[in-house]
């Protein structure tokens, strides 16, 4: 990672659920491989794995989104962040697993920043 305000480095990065899109693969962005799709109550809840690195990413999108229509387990899929925020030092080796959160109500997983 490198910009003006953190050090040269590995980092992750912190994104919401409901911060992620499906995007133009022609833009930056995320690839994951959605792994598990729950389609229940105001929102769709999809588990995917970032292709770079296999880190989680859990992703939260209204129903009568357009996006959710590209949602099913296996599907490649191409994701804009919305808002983010990088974490210094803590790249693959350091981001931890979140995947369990879900059932505790929190919604957050770390990302490899590549």
């Amino acid at each position: 990672m490198t910009d003006s305000i953190h050090e040269s480095g590995p980092a992750a990065l912190y994104v919401r659920p409901a911060d992620l899109r499906v995007g133009d693969p022609e833009q930056p962005g995320l690839e994951v491989v959605v792994d598990h799709v729950l389609r229940t109550g105001p929102l769709l809840h999809a588990d995917a794995r970032a292709v770079a690195n296999g880190a989680p990413v859990q992703i939260e999108i209204p129903h009568l989104h357009y996006d959710t229509r590209g949602f099913a387990p296996g599907a490649p899929l191409h994701l804009r962040l919305l808002q983010f925020q990088p974490v210094p030092g803590r790249g693959p080796a350091g981001a931890r697993d979140r995947s369990r959160c879900r059932r505790r109500g929190r919604h957050a997983a770390p990302h490899d920043a590549g």
